[in-house]
């Protein structure tokens, strides 16, 4: 049921931004643009743990974005909702862990010129659902993401409505505890990814 609920919720949540997007007509009264985006991401997991080894694994994301455009600077509201996984070997055994979760990144842009834009801003993780693979079951497990962090990136648009995203989330602080299940524990875990994208402008 509460696996149910939290996915209610997010659908819920993307539902209420496409319907309180700005539309074109206001767009054009307003300095705003915006559109989608989409793309692959490096996760970058690890732990000093002596027990423990990680693997990484290529994730991807989805999302929508808008731009407030001030001059040559820009605040950028976005929505991403994001798949990453790795594999955990721990105690002898193997474990395939996958992390999806909804982000809501709110960066600062400059725009030194009409094609580029260089951003950073804080990162929230409105939820997560984090599952543990392994011994012919599967388990949810603690998240193994802070619920603030942070990106940074650079955005090139060659074409009118056409753009391509680089950008690196990192993490303020490790994740002490992760508890796993079955009388495990995973000690200090630090994650960071870098992200691609390929965006369009509507």
């Amino acid at each position: 049921m509460k696996h149910g609920l939290k996915r209610i919720a997010t659908c819920a949540l993307f539902a209420a931004l496409f319907a309180g997007w700005p539309s074109q007509g206001l767009c054009r009264k307003l300095p705003v643009e915006w559109g989608v985006m989409a793309g692959i991401n490096v996760p970058g997991y690890s732990t000093d743990a002596t027990d423990a080894e990680v693997k990484n694994r290529m994730g991807w994301q989805a999302g929508l974005f808008a731009s407030i455009k001030l001059g040559l600077v820009s605040i950028d509201p976005q929505l991403f909702y994001v798949h990453q996984k790795f594999r955990l070997h721990a105690d002898d055994d193997t474990y395939r862990l996958k992390a999806r979760s909804v982000d809501l990144p709110v960066t600062v842009s400059l725009r030194p010129l009409p094609l580029l834009r260089l951003y950073a801003g804080p990162v929230v993780t409105l939820s997560e659902n984090c599952r543990r693979m392994g011994g012919g079951h599967t388990q949810q497990v603690d998240r193994v993401r802070s619920t603030i962090s942070y990106t940074a990136g650079v955005a090139v648009k060659p074409l009118r409505h056409l753009f391509f995203d680089l950008r690196y989330n990192g993490q303020f602080r490790r994740r002490k505890h992760i508890d796993l299940r079955d009388g495990y524990r995973l000690h200090d875990l630090d994650s960071y990814s870098v992200a691609l994208n390929i965006g369009y402008l509507f």
